[in-house]
């Protein structure tokens, strides 16, 4: 795994470098772009290297590849969705996990800009 640090070099505080991971984003594309993967998908995922699923960062970033823009892919993990230990999602509680990582990803987003110096932030 990537050191953090490296990446994003103004994580100094120790709350911020924990919740930040570097990992394989998979795509959960057609035909599960609007469910969720079984348990033996989940499992498959994992043993090819996916760390986390996710419905729109792996479009996106080729998209914006192929358009010859500079990409910084973040993602909040809102579901740990370990294949024994499966239960039926909770949007409400997806939602509340989303809304709390908020602040923090507000903050990485900000210095992720000003290292950039290609954004004014207020």
């Amino acid at each position: 795994r990537t050191d953090t640090r490296r990446v994003f070099p103004n994580t100094d505080r120790p709350q911020q470098r924990r919740r930040l991971c570097a990992g394989t984003n998979r795509f959960g594309g057609p035909p599960q772009a609007s469910c969720l993967e079984t348990r033996a998908e989940y499992r498959f995922l994992r043993m090819i290297g996916a760390d986390v699923v996710g419905m729109s960062t792996v479009p996106e970033t080729i998209v914006a590849v192929h358009c010859g823009l500079p990409v910084v892919g973040l993602s909040v993990i809102t579901d740990m969705c370990l294949p024994d230990a499966l239960k039926p999602a909770d949007v409400a509680e997806i939602v509340a996990t989303a809304g709390r990582a908020e602040p923090h990803l507000r903050t990485i987003v900000r210095g992720i800009a000003m290292e950039a110096g290609k954004v004014r932030v207020a």
